[in-house]
């Protein structure tokens, strides 16, 4: 779903983290997108730029100073529109040239 938005990512597996980081160069550090965090009976897709990230449906939640992050509990939740635009506007909010 996250390469459907965002196909120029660079993925990368940290299993130490516990994550899947994606990012529009190899260094997912300092260039983190989003980022799929699995729990057992949920899957949290974090933003890197939440807290700036427009959110009129309330969807985000944290308390970070920039990381916010989306409880996912089915694929219908993926399918929310307004989660579908959250993914746009942190992509543009992220962008670099």
């Amino acid at each position: 779903m996250i390469l459907e938005f965002f196909p120029t990512a660079e993925e990368r597996i940290d299993s130490k983290s516990r994550l899947i980081a994606y990012s529009f160069t190899p260094k997912a550090e300092k260039n983190l997108v989003f980022a799929i965090m699995p729990h057992m009976k949920h899957v949290n897709l974090m933003f890197s730029k939440g807290s700036q990230t427009p959110d009129p449906e309330g969807l985000l939640i944290g308390t970070g100073k920039q990381v916010r992050h989306i409880k996912i509990t089915s694929e219908a939740d993926t399918q929310n529109p307004a989660f579908q635009q959250l993914l746009k506007e942190a992509l543009k909010l992220n962008y670099r040239d």
